[in-house]
This record gives structure tokens, sequence and C-alpha cells, in this order.
């Protein structure tokens, strides 16, 4: 099992591609191994950032609220890659205090608010008002940017 280990380290798979390796092997003393990533590594991650920055995702969030306007704060690693609304993106949260009046939020990132927008129940027909949100229930706000007049808005689930 040792001496697979070593080989594993030592000669590193670049499969399927093999003239397109990710790591390079390079021996700053002549003992010491380190990989650096290529230019094809590179890029290769580069692009799978892109893509799953762009994916549609459900977001942790911690909540607070004034009034009908509920902030979501995204809970950390997610708030990192987090900077504009995409359409079908979800943030779940726990609901701090219940709706009295017509629902909001916005969604605070790591360089701060983004837009706020109203909140639509059934699936969209009609914005959320008093009692829509309950107290220490859990909900899913899900954006869709052709609600609101086509400026965005959430629906609640």
């Amino acid at each position: 099992m040792v001496s697979i280990a070593r080989r594993a380290i030592v000669q590193p798979n670049s499969a399927p591609q093999s003239k397109l390796p990710f790591v390079e092997i390079k021996t700053d003393d002549g003992k010491v191994l380190r990989g650096d990533l290529t230019q094809v590594g590179k890029q290769f991650l580069q692009r799978h950032y892109n893509q799953t920055a762009g994916a549609n995702r459900t977001l942790p969030c911690n909540s607070s609220n004034a009034g009908n306007k509920y902030t979501l704060q995204i809970q950390a690693p997610s708030q990192l890659a987090y900077a504009n609304y995409a359409t079908h993106d979800s943030f779940g949260f726990v609901a701090p205090a219940t709706s009295s009046g017509l629902v909001t939020a916005l969604v605070q990132t790591s360089t701060g608010a983004l837009a706020e927008v109203p909140v639509y129940k059934n699936n969209g027909a009609a914005q959320a008002a008093g009692g829509d949100v309950v107290a220490n229930l859990h909900y899913l706000l899900t954006y869709v940017d052709s609600l609101n007049a086509g400026a965005g808005g959430f629906v609640i689930r």
C-alpha cells in the first residue's frame, strides 16, 4: 500500500487528456517535490468557478426585519461568491417576526445590500401581506426576474 501511495504522489494522473496536464511536478532542491498548476489547470478551475458562481443555488441566510422588510444575510462561505440576484436562486431563512403588511426583502452580501424587492405568494400571483410570513417558521425566497414589471421579486415558499 505504501508504494502505491508514493507512486500516486510522484506520478500525477493527468488523464483523460495526458497531453494537457493539470499539475507540473518540479523539484526545488532535488529532494522536495511540489506541484504547480499548469495554465490548463488554472483555466479549468476558473471555468469551474464561473459555472458554480453562476449556477442556481439555495443559500442559507440569517434574517432580521424592520417592519415588513426582511433582510437576509447570507451565511459564510456562500456570501463570498454572491454579488447579484440571479433568477431561480433561493434563500432559506427562519422568519424573525410575523408580517403585518406588504412584505419586501433584500439580501445583504459581503460587499453590501442588493436591491429591496417585493415578496410574492401564490407562485407570484399576489404580493405577500400581513400574516403570510409567520415568526419562527422556515421559508425559501426564490428570486424571479420577471416579477414586479421586470424589476424582479421573490416568490415565498
